[in-house]
This record gives C-alpha cells, sequence and structure tokens, in this order.
C-alpha cells in the first residue's frame, strides 16, 4: 500500500552525545541496511557494535515493522 513506501526516520545514538545520527530507513528494509550506513558513517566499521531498540538486542535481520519502529524513534549503539 502508500504507507510501503513511507521512510522512517530513526535516530541512532551512540554512547558519546556527538555520536548522534539520523538515518532513513525504507519499513522493508532491513536493520542491517541502518546499521552499516551508522559504522560508515562514524567510521567504526569493523568494530563490534551492538544495536538496541527498548533495550531489546538487534541482530539487523529485522524489519522496522517487526519491532513496529516509528519516525522518530532512538536506536542505542553499546560498542
Amino acid at each position: 500500500g502508500p504507507l510501503g513506501s513511507q521512510e522512517l526516520r530513526l535516530r541512532v545514538q551512540g554512547k558519546e552525545k556527538h555520536q548522534m545520527l539520523e538515518i532513513s530507513l525504507s519499513p522493508d528494509s532491513p536493520l542491517k541496511v541502518l546499521m552499516s550506513h551508522y559504522e560508515e558513517a562514524m567510521g567504526l566499521s569493523g568494530h563490534k557494535l551492538s544495536f538496541f531498540f527498548d533495550g531489546t538486542k538487534l541482530s539487523g535481520k529485522e524489519l522496522p515493522a517487526d519491532l513496529g519502529l516509528e519516525s522518530g524513534d532512538l536506536i542505542e549503539v553499546w560498542g
């Protein structure tokens, strides 16, 4: 439907204040797309980062719909 093409704007926050990035992701893209984007943007490719939403560790295989993600939601990064 028409909602399928609406990109989500997700906030991805590392442990430092400046490690905050807003990433647009289409609802049918797995979260590993967002994870790789964040790692590259922060120059952290190859680092072992863990991504969490609402305290749940993400594998990267999830789709936004699986987690009920909405624009403005916060994904936290530890590593």
